[in-house]
């Protein structure tokens, strides 16, 4: 057997690759676009001039593959491992078993006319490799040429897949945008930051629960699935995936959130699936300056994502509506809370059969079988229930998650207690040790409470945060008796002498109370909410409300159909058809309307 070499490895491999393209070209069917593909490969490699491997090499990874020099040398070692082989041990005999599928791929694709075709031929030729050290090393270069040549067919594929099929995606959110707020979403958002509160259940796996406080009896349970069907996952393992997931799953699920309402409005079905466009979502959530990862980088992250949101389990118990007897019970057993497909395009490795650099992706998702429960007209007839919705400022998506992580939190709870605490008087007033309690570990408030570094580190994240969310225009007001300006952020206020000894710094901002308000226009359509319902029908004198005036008064204020929706509790495609004149006008919505658009006269 010749002495084989490197060099001399790589050039028999681009001449085996060379022999299957041309192969390739003469087949009868010569109008079968790969094989057309095929030939003109072929021919810019010998028109070029390219008879170099090394220019060869280039211009067949430059186009369809990752193949370098470090492929060949690996594959190199590979061969002389498989050479040395006791020809009787079983990895040998694998080994084989293995090969006899490239060498099909070749016979039936690339080289018909002289390749084995049968498993007769198959097996003669295999069988020669025993005694035969040269026909040995051929068939390991036949099928190493052939993985090459599957990875030029996938990318080929992939590309043509590509521009043939691009999904209808939803556009991005709005500045403002409606949110369910139901408990659900509160707990499963709420699950994704607070895994100090993960714990195992007496049925040995990882839950997080969410409590009504008002009802005990109203539980919300959030879990992870495990590989197998019907498996969830141990406290340990579920905390390993949430942990894995980040603060940024908690973005995720707001998107996803506030499609799923969007498109139910639009529709007037739970069932509506909605497409969302990786490369949008990165710049949604503020990924987009992010310049120390490539684009498919951040598409390989918002996959991982979207797979463990797919994951993400919930069992619900809980009993809503105003308590004279008309209730309404949303009792779901363990169902998933959002199902995924999640849609990766670009090169396959061939080893691995996984997508590690994505080109593009696609999300379609999906809510459960809560959202049925939850998300419903039915339920809004029974009190303040189940079809709660609120607004996201989704400027709040792009804080870094991880050099303003107390920000989003905080961020992400308000906007769910604005919606929340509606009916409230004191709807935006809080107290700062509440709020921590509710975003923060537990651990990071004891510590601050024991110890001076923490404290200090804790209110320097904490004013941190308020000051963000204030850039963002976030309307904060200080409490006078209990937010003394010394205490507040940026503050130049000098602690008062009489005060230092008193109370430690920490614990007087653990009580101090403060209101804080989201960004305009949020607060003014959440108290529209509140008013139109109590508004009587009264259109005596007043000009008659047409179409076209709804419409002109809408745009008058640079208002959107689905904002003046959302204030109305009606769908978009209601208010569609009431500005087109193909629905009339009821003496409610009416009023509804005028009180919203102001239309007095």
């Amino acid at each position: 057997m010749q002495q084989e070499t490197l060099e001399r490895f790589k050039s028999r491999i681009i001449f085996i690759v060379e022999r299957f393209l041309v192969n390739k070209t003469r087949t009868e069917d010569d109008k079968h676009e790969l094989k057309q593909h095929m030939k003109t490969l072929l021919t810019s490699i010998f028109f070029q001039g390219l008879t170099e491997e090394s220019n060869i090499i280039n211009l067949i990874n430059t186009e369809y593959s990752q193949f370098t020099d470090e492929f060949f040398e690996q594959k190199f070692t590979w061969l002389n491992y498989i050479i040395s082989l006791p020809k009787e041990s079983a990895y040998f005999q694998t080994f084989l078993d293995e090969t006899k599928d490239y060498i099909r791929f070749i016979s039936e694709n690339y080289y018909p006319t002289k390749a084995p075709r049968d498993e007769e031929e198959i097996k003669q030729v295999m069988e020669n490799v025993n005694i035969n050290d040269n026909a040995l090393s051929d068939i390991c270069l036949v099928r190493i040429a052939a993985e090459l040549l599957q990875q030029i067919e996938a990318k080929y594929e992939q590309k043509t897949q590509t521009t043939k099929y691009k999904p209808l995606t939803e556009d991005k959110l709005d500045d403002v945008s409606p949110i369910p707020t139901a408990a659900t979403i509160n707990a499963s958002i709420e699950a994704n930051y607070r895994i100090d509160k993960w714990e195992q259940t007496p049925n040995n796996y990882g839950a997080y629960k969410y409590i009504c406080k008002s009802n005990p009896l109203n539980c919300i349970e959030v879990m992870i699935a495990g590989n197998k069907d019907s498996e969830l996952l141990a406290l340990e393992a579920a905390s390993q995936v949430i942990d894995k997931a980040g603060l940024d799953a908690a973005k995720m699920q707001l998107i996803f959130a506030s499609n799923l309402l969007i498109k139910t409005n639009k529709t007037n079905s739970i069932d509506s699936k909605f497409t969302l466009d990786g490369k949008k979502i990165i710049e949604q959530i503020g990924w987009k300056n992010r310049k120390s990862v490539t684009v498919s980088q951040k598409l390989a992250e918002i996959a991982s994502i979207a797979y463990i949101l797919g994951r993400m389990m919930i069992r619900c118990t809980w009993i809503e509506g105003k308590p004279k007897g008309n209730k309404v019970d949303a009792n779901v057993s363990i169902s998933p809370l959002w199902v995924v497909d999640v849609d990766v395009k670009g090169q396959m490795d061939v080893s691995t059969g996984k997508v590690e650099n994505p080109d593009e992706l696609y999300i379609t998702v999906n809510a459960g079988p809560w959202a049925e429960k939850w998300l419903n007209k039915v339920g809004s007839k029974a009190g303040d229930a189940l079809y709660q919705f609120g607004w996201l400022a989704t400027e709040i998506l792009k804080i870094n998650s991880n050099h303003d992580e107390l920000a989003l939190k905080l961020a992400i709870h308000l906007t769910m207690m604005s919606r929340i605490k509606l009916w409230d008087k004191n709807q935006y007033k809080h107290i700062v040790g509440s709020l921590l309690q509710a975003v923060e570990l537990e651990a990071r408030i004891n510590s601050a409470r024991q110890n001076r570094h923490c404290a200090y580190e804790l209110k320097k994240r904490w004013d941190k945060a308020l000051t963000l969310l204030m850039d963002m225009c976030w309307q904060v007001n200080f409490d006078n008796n209990t937010y003394p300006e010394w205490l507040r952020p940026n503050s130049k206020v000098q602690k008062p002498p009489d005060d230092r000894r008193k109370e430690k710094i920490i614990d007087q901002l653990l009580k101090a109370k403060l209101i804080i308000k989201p960004p305009e226009p949020i607060p003014s359509f959440l108290e529209s909410k509140k008013q139109p319902r109590q508004l009587k029908p009264n259109t005596k004198g007043l000009t008659k409300l047409t179409p076209e005036l709804v419409r002109t008064a809408r745009e008058n204020k640079g208002w959107s159909q689905r904002k003046l929706a959302g204030m109305l509790d009606i769908s978009q495609s209601m208010l569609a058809y009431i500005e087109s004149g193909k629905r009339p006008i009821n003496p409610k919505t009416e009023a509804l309307i005028r009180n919203s658009l102001e239309i007095y006269d």
